[in-house]
């Protein structure tokens, strides 16, 4: 260190001496003057000799140390300049008297953001800007919170004067609100009795009672084809060259090979609604929907179903262009939309099926009535129909690898509304079959209920809302004594099977009860949606898209009685996003829909961010993902947290930057070997594993497909580390994502460790010898004295501290009390907090 300091303190001398003598003429002459003893000296030796002398003083160091303070006064220019200082001080305090010197305002900004508790980095204006709205936007909210209340309570004031004052004119105000209340009760009473009676029937008809009026209808105007054709013929067409365009156009939309066209069914519906198959066929006449049908019931093996059908048509347009009469021609395919106004029906035998062929031309003659009142736009033809059908599911339908315990007789079905599932599961432990006999179901529920009393100590009601493993499970295992195993069934390791995911054990007892949970799958979601610099806004369209995905996930963790106050929170969790992901995005958590509430980090490390929505209230709540680990690289992550290895393959990312990231991610080719060369590290990839990524890449049309699933993958990957996390911290009954950080989690598991044993009824009341507390008056005005200055310091409100005068209420109370928790005394080793 001493031997640089002393290059870089020559260096200035040598850059002062070139001031001194720009042309080195005076150096050379002095060289000149002393050619013998001089000749082998430097320049800055000779400069030294020149210019420091007795008579002129040490000029060469007094140069240079101005210069270095010059050099000083530059670095201090990356302070927020003064114009700046000063609008931020009064963004604070807009009626602030300004000061004069420059350094008396920086000061006056310095002493804000200590009272405001801002302890990052001044010199970042953004940073401080921010921290300053925060304080402005929290003083205003307490100080409207409190005007709110003044206005209260001198509402409640005002009333009670009056009430005290004029207690005749409130009687009145009373009989007056009374008498209006009354007329407007009879008024809506007169309304109510005036309204026509609903028709309950009509209301609350079945599809069948509805086919029914339909074909009565009907019956006497039934359909009568104008013509023959290849189609049928509704009415005749304005302009037949147009029309048999349109026609053949139309007919060559069925596919031979499958019977069917491509159509599509609306992502909104319950996937429990959708088909279970399409059939799909041009028509010419009735006689063929009737084949149709009957071929379709044959195929589906005269099982039951249910059925819907809608048309293709033809739709003639007539325009007028002044005295010009305009005909246009176009045609509509079978979409899933107009299936919904079609009266579906439940066919179970042939009867059904004929009843359906009545309501087809039914429907028919009804497009043919409305056709012919129409003038502007009508349906000329129909040309072919589309039928759904929606198969039954068999109801408690067995996984296949179940079979062989069914054949044998080992799996059973209780028949039971109540939420006893495990409890009559149990059952078998307790009141097992026999060859001889096998116990009924109400016997199984009965014994339900007797093991339900014995757990809980009461009797079961309705409103059980079932056995909950994370609070019931220590309580059955003590009162049963018995092991309780948990097996799933699932695609582990890549192929279906049943593993165990928890077993609670019980030390004094050798019985085992295993249960196998079946998930639903209602709740369980995972898809990708992605947003990239193509789009405008994207940033925003991907917040918002986040919102509308939290909708979902506090519709799916909504409590069941909404009477119950809940608090809708949804964690984005990032890797390594702290610093450069949650810059890039943090202008655009401020909007018109949303706020940024808090922030907590420093201005340019961001370890949380929480995120309101002004209308839905739901918050989102921006994560680092290694807060809660060590520092390390996404691979180690998913290796040594995860268990399992990257599957994102390969993207050169180093390659694309923002001058060519428009041409480059464009093209289909795939990426030449020389864009996965890394400069940072000097690397450069193998040609095995270019060839690995050629083959990845012909599977995308261009190279933003591949950036995309890159993208998807490296985000998919973090899923099963999280939730090993999450899992981690949850044997310790610990919400992880409710920390801040990887330090209170550690906290919250040692004091988890040490009440692991604790029990609530349990007696610790352990006399001890230790020194009772025993406050004195100076040592309790000293403490009360202490309490005040820390608040003045921190300008805190104090008014609501302990005083002097309390000193015997805590003397009594520390002398007679005990602790809460543990039932002792207290002592100077086992102080109160």
């Amino acid at each position: 260190v001493t031997k640089l300091a002393a290059q870089l303190w020559n260096e200035i001398l040598l850059q002062v001496t070139r001031q001194f003598d720009p042309q080195g003429a005076r150096i050379q002459e002095y060289r000149n003057d002393h050619p013998d003893t001089q000749a082998q000296l430097d320049d800055l030796t000779i400069a030294k000799r020149i210019f420091n002398t007795k008579m002129k003083g040490q000029r060469l160091y007094a140069a240079a140390h101005q210069l270095i303070s010059n050099i000083q006064g530059n670095v201090r220019q990356i302070k927020i300049g003064i114009i700046n200082v000063q609008e931020l001080i009064r963004l604070f305090d807009p009626s602030t008297i300004m000061p004069i010197n420059e350094r008396e305002q920086r000061s006056k900004l310095s002493q804000i953001l200590t009272q405001i508790n801002y302890y990052g980095k001044r010199n970042n204006e953004q940073a401080v800007e921010l921290a300053i709205i925060e304080y402005i936007e929290k003083q205003l909210a307490e100080e409207e919170q409190r005007i709110k209340q003044q206005r209260e309570q001198m509402k409640d004031k005002m009333r009670q004067l009056i009430k005290k004052e004029f207690p005749q004119q409130e009687q009145r105000h009373e009989h007056q609100l009374e008498h209006i209340n009354e007329i407007l009760n009879r008024q809506s009473l007169e309304d109510f009795h005036n309204t026509s009676d609903l028709n309950l029937n009509q209301m609350f008809k079945t599809n069948e009672e509805e086919i029914d009026e339909i074909h009565q209808k009907y019956i006497n105007k039934p359909f009568h084809q104008t013509q023959e054709s290849n189609i049928i013929i509704l009415c005749d067409a304005a302009d037949e060259v147009k029309f048999n365009v349109i026609k053949n156009k139309a007919l060559q939309r069925r596919d031979e090979s499958t019977s069917t066209i491509t159509f599509s069914i609306k992502n909104n519906i319950d996937p429990r609604e959708k088909p279970t198959k399409p059939y799909y066929r041009n028509l010419a006449n009735l006689n063929q929907i009737d084949t149709f049908l009957d071929q379709i019931y044959r195929q589906q093996q005269r099982s039951a179903f249910k059925i819907r059908a809608d048309f293709s048509s033809i739709i003639e347009t007539s325009e007028y262009d002044g005295n010009e009469q305009k005909i246009s021609y176009k045609y509509i395919l079978p979409v899933d939309a107009n299936t919904e106004r079609r009266v579906p029906l439940i066919i179970n035998s042939q009867e059904n099926i004929e009843s359906y062929k009545h309501y087809i031309r039914d429907v028919i003659a009804n497009m043919q009535e409305r056709t012919q009142e129409d003038n502007h736009q009508k349906i000329v033809a129909i040309f072919s129909i589309m039928i759904w059908i929606y198969k039954f599911s068999l109801a408690g339908a067995a996984i296949p690898s179940l079979q062989k315990h069914i054949k044998r007789r080992e799996v059973y079905y209780i028949e039971c509304k109540l939420n006893l599932c495990f409890f009559t599961a149990y059952s078998f432990i307790t009141m097992p079959n026999s060859k001889e006999k096998r116990l009924e179901d109400c016997s199984r529920i009965a014994e339900g209920k007797i093991i339900f009393k014995r757990i809980y100590g009461k009797e079961f009601d309705d409103l059980y809302q079932g056995f909950n493993f994370a609070t019931d499970i220590d309580e059955f295992i003590e009162k049963e004594q018995i092991n309780v195993h948990m097996f799933t069934q699932g695609d582990k390791d890549q192929s279906p099977s049943y593993y165990a995911i928890h077993h609670y054990k019980c030390d004094t007892s050798d019985r085992d009860f295993n249960v196998l949970l079946i998930n639903n799958g209602n709740k369980s979601d995972i898809h990708s949606f992605c947003y990239d610099i193509r789009q405008a806004d994207f940033l925003d369209q991907w917040l918002d898209q986040i919102f509308e995905e939290a909708k979902q996930i506090k519709k799916d963790n909504k409590y069941e009685d909404e009477s119950i106050p809940q608090h809708f929170e949804v964690p984005m969790i990032g890797f390594n996003s702290a610093k450069f992901d949650v810059s890039l995005v943090f202008k655009n958590l401020k909007s018109k829909n949303w706020r940024t509430i808090k922030h907590i980090g420093s201005g340019t490390v961001a370890k949380q961010i929480m995120v309101r929505h002004k209308f839905t209230h739901i918050q989102l709540r921006f994560v680092d993902a290694l807060i809660y680990c060590t520092k390390m690289t996404l691979k180690k992550f998913v290796r040594d947290i995860g268990g399992g290895t990257m599957q994102n393959g390969r993207f050169p990312f180093e390659y694309i930057n923002i001058n060519n990231y428009a041409t480059e991610l464009d093209k289909s080719e795939s990426f030449p070997i020389e864009a996965f060369d890394n400069k940072l590290k000097n690397k450069s990839i193998s040609e095995t594993k270019y060839q690995e990524y050629l083959v990845e890449a012909a599977k995308f049309t261009t190279r933003w497909d591949q950036a995309r699933s890159y993208n998807i993958q490296d985000t998919r990957g973090m899923i099963e580390p999280i939730d090993n996390l999450i899992k981690m911290m949850f044997k310790y009954k610990i919400d992880m994502l409710a920390m801040y950080g990887m330090s209170q989690c550690a906290n919250a598991i040692k004091y988890s460790s040490a009440y692991d044993d604790f029990k609530m009824n349990g007696d610790y009341n352990i006399e001890d010898t230790d020194r009772p507390i025993n406050i004195t008056v100076p040592y309790w005005t000293a403490k009360v004295e202490s309490y005040i200055e820390q608040d003045q310091k921190k300008n805190r409100d104090s008014n609501n501290n302990v005083t002097i005068s309390d000193y015997e209420y805590f003397k009594e109370l520390l002398e007679k009390q005990r602790c809460y928790i543990c039932n002792c005394k207290f002592t100077w080793k086992n102080s109160p907090t």
